[in-house]
């Protein structure tokens, strides 16, 4: 999945960010609204979310915008249903792949199911 099969909201900052400090930065808002500082202090959350250099590089682009950010939770999805079943494939447990992905078995088990129907 490329920046084009993003919402056009996120698409703005996935060309300037990348795609997936994009969907980092989409999973950590808690609105659909972000207001980027004119200065990005030394200690702000963008830093955490996002690392010193992308957060400086959202900043310089961004400064004093609000900007819409769609949540992104239809691309978050297929992307964790792809590592799934990439992991299944090369036979690891579905308790070892929510462990490693930080996910609940039963989510594993329902992706792997979902995927047995459609075939």
């Amino acid at each position: 999945m490329q920046v084009a099969e993003l919402p056009p909201t996120a698409q703005v900052v996935a060309e300037v960010i990348g795609r997936d400090m994009t969907l980092r930065l989409a999973r950590a808002v808690k609105f659909r609204s972000l207001y980027v500082p004119k200065y990005l202090p030394t200690r702000h959350w963008l830093r955490d979310v996002l690392g010193d250099q992308a957060a400086e590089t959202l900043a310089h682009e961004f400064q004093g915008m609000q900007l819409p950010l769609a949540r992104c939770s239809n691309v978050y999805r297929a992307d964790r249903d792809r590592k799934i079943l990439a992991m299944r494939e090369q036979g690891q447990s579905a308790k070892d792949i929510a462990c490693a992905l930080d996910l609940k078995e039963s989510t594993v088990w329902t992706v792997i199911y979902r995927k047995r129907r459609a075939h």
